[in-house]
């Protein structure tokens, strides 16, 4: 179960940068109307779309590796 934790943990941290981080502004940038979103990780939407996703990762993670 601790190692099920940690590779969870893990995976969903990655799973939200590269969400964040790489998906996000590819879709931004494909959309034919031009993009003038700021996507930076400290804005409302990095508060609904990252910040959840990346906090449960961490703490995934964290509980596994403190876990006896």
């Amino acid at each position: 179960m601790k190692v099920l934790l940690i590779i969870v943990g893990v995976l969903l941290a990655i799973a939200a940068l590269t969400f964040y981080g790489y998906i996000v502004p590819l879709a931004c940038g494909m959309n034919t109307t031009g993009c003038s979103e700021d996507l930076g990780f400290f804005t409302q939407k990095a508060l609904v779309l990252f910040w959840p996703a990346f906090l449960l990762g961490v703490a995934l993670t964290s509980y596994g590796i403190i876990r006896k």
